[in-house]
């Protein structure tokens, strides 16, 4: 007996990703980089590849106990990329004017491929940052023919359509070869 065609892909009630098929699933995931510091003008140069970082999670510390946190999105970046400016410099902590004179909390992509980030104050400080980056997983079929991811992250993607617009409804069971499929209301 097969799926109805409606459901050749699906999720459950869980949130696992169910398929008929191999199924395969980008997801959007964080990766912890080194702390870095600033510079004596809150500038912090970045080595990014807007091809594969999709957001940045950046967090400052003020003082030891107090940390200010701001995110670029993937349309931030994307945007950042296009725009190019000449490499930040910071003269006796004071930042110098830079090409096309961004907003100093705005950053940007320069010519040689880093971001630079403005952090919004004019001092030294440490920085936590967290790399978006897509992360394909992939699942073949098991004996009874169903493939199945463990609960994916909310912002996965089938084929370019968010998890969260797939259908949901209850797994087949496969136990010893045999396909049980749930009773359909």
């Amino acid at each position: 007996m097969a799926l109805p065609s409606h459901a050749q892909v699906f999720k459950s009630p869980t949130g696992e990703v169910h398929s008929r098929a191999p199924i395969q699933i980008t997801t959007n995931n964080w990766v912890d980089q080194p702390r870095v510091q600033s510079d004596a003008c809150g500038i912090v140069l970045l080595d990014v590849d807007p091809a594969t970082v999709k957001r940045i999670e950046v967090t400052f510390w003020n003082t030891a106990t107090i940390s200010s946190k701001f995110t670029l999105t993937e349309a931030n970046l994307t945007q950042m990329n296009q725009n190019r400016d000449t490499r930040p410099t910071c003269i006796n902590g004071v930042r110098q004017p830079t090409q096309f004179s961004q907003n100093p909390n705005s950053p940007y992509f320069y010519a040689d491929g880093k971001l630079a980030v403005f952090l919004p104050l004019n001092s030294a400080v440490n920085v936590d940052l967290k790399y978006g980056v897509d992360q394909t997983k992939t699942a073949q079929t098991r004996s009874c023919g169903i493939a199945r991811l463990k609960t994916p992250s909310p912002d996965a993607k089938f084929n370019g359509t968010s998890l969260a617009d797939l259908p949901t409804q209850h797994p087949p069971l496969c136990r010893k070869g045999v396909l049980y499929l749930p009773v359909q209301n």
